[in-house]
């Protein structure tokens, strides 16, 4: 039914940018602008930072056309904007990867009244839609094992309780992890509870051998230490590697 409504949507409606709204190309020349300038590929700390949050790389920051944009892939059903997230999100991954041996990819599920209402798994899709420079396993091992609130509003303390125990490993998970250096996805980190989450799930139910993380984004916070890494320019087309 999304499918069909989309495919409707598109007929009668021409392309927009994903973050303006301007009609044209997916993504206009001033939103790109403006999500190459927040682009800067770094080591991230949330502030506070949670006991158990996992090493993570982010590619920028939440804020202005790259926030709009990750809210129309997510919200408004801009499926359109998958190809420019992945590429953006593959760089992540490939800084995160490159010291591993044999890594595992897990993306972050959606809770199941979420993925209701999109009619997919948004994460998992720009997981599926990334070109990285060697083959990786990508197992989707995590599940929320439990009703969470919207997490938009709260704060650290929270977001900790809200999502603590939330997640559990599937069937079968564990041998798919187990001793192996895995690379935890998602789109947004604010808080860092939802990372840590993940990660304790895979290191006491699967025995991940380490758990690290790749991150579109992250919201801006006071004090938050970021590293020294350049930022990369925005993919404008071509082959996504």
């Amino acid at each position: 039914m999304h499918t069909l409504l989309r495919s409707v949507r598109d007929l009668f409606w021409p392309a927009a940018c994903g973050g303006c709204g301007h009609p044209g190309p997916v993504v206009c020349p001033g939103c790109a602008a403006d999500v190459a300038a927040l682009g800067s590929l770094r080591r991230h700390h949330p502030t506070p930072c949670p006991d158990g949050f996992p090493p993570t790389v982010v590619w920028g920051s939440y804020a202005g056309a790259l926030k709009r944009l990750v809210l129309a892939y997510k919200d408004a059903g801009r499926a359109d904007l998958t190809g420019l997230l992945a590429t953006l999100l593959a760089d992540v991954v490939e800084e995160v990867m490159g010291p591993l041996s044999a890594p595992v990819i897990v993306p972050v599920p959606s809770a199941a009244a979420a993925r209701r209402l999109r009619g997919r798994e948004p994460v998992t899709d720009l997981v599926r839609g990334m070109r990285l420079a060697r083959p990786v396993r990508v197992a989707p091992v995590l599940r929320v094992r439990r009703a969470v609130r919207d997490q938009a509003g709260l704060d650290h303390r929270a977001r900790a309780a809200n999502l603590a125990g939330s997640f559990t490993v599937v069937p079968g998970g564990r041998d798919l992890v187990a001793g192996r250096s895995v690379v935890v996805i998602d789109d947004v980190v604010t808080t860092g509870a939802t990372l840590t989450e993940a990660a304790r799930a895979l290191r006491r139910e699967a025995a991940a051998g380490s758990v690290h993380s790749a991150v579109l984004c992250a919201t801006q916070r006071r004090g938050g230490r970021v590293g020294s890494h350049a930022a990369p320019g925005l993919p404008t087309g071509g082959v996504l590697h």
